[in-house]
């Protein structure tokens, strides 16, 4: 997954989609593995959501925030979810939930896709 997220920085769409249709195979072995990772089940689901299968990718996406309720991380998984799919609002609701549990601005800034969300103008934590 970490190749895909390289290619979408580069602009390199149509590789970063091959990469996630890779990493889909492999990560849903782990998830048979350790149902209960919510690391596992985050990735799980912004690939699925990155192959535009949005009920399998919030599926994972809310086991993660369910297994890890406070977790800054699978916070900010949804707002990555949201702002791939062009919810912008929903994206800066759940990057500030991420930022108030932890999150660094710095981890975002580095990020492929939420680094967008810091950049708009409406984004102020709260």
């Amino acid at each position: 997954m970490n190749l895909a997220h390289v290619d979408l920085w580069l602009d390199r769409a149509a590789d970063a989609m091959a990469d996630f249709r890779r990493a889909q195979p492999l990560l849903e072995q782990q998830a048979k593995l350790h149902p209960n990772d919510p690391v596992v089940q985050s990735k799980l689901g912004l690939v699925y959501v990155h192959l535009q299968d949005q009920a399998h990718g919030f599926s994972h996406l809310q086991a993660a925030l369910a297994l890890a309720p406070k977790d800054s991380e699978a916070m900010g998984a949804l707002a990555e979810a949201y702002e791939t799919l062009g919810d912008r609002r929903k994206a800066i609701a759940w990057l500030r939930k991420a930022i108030s549990a932890g999150e660094s601005r710095e981890n975002i800034r580095r990020d492929a896709t939420l680094h967008r969300v810091l950049e708009d103008p409406s984004f102020e934590p709260r």
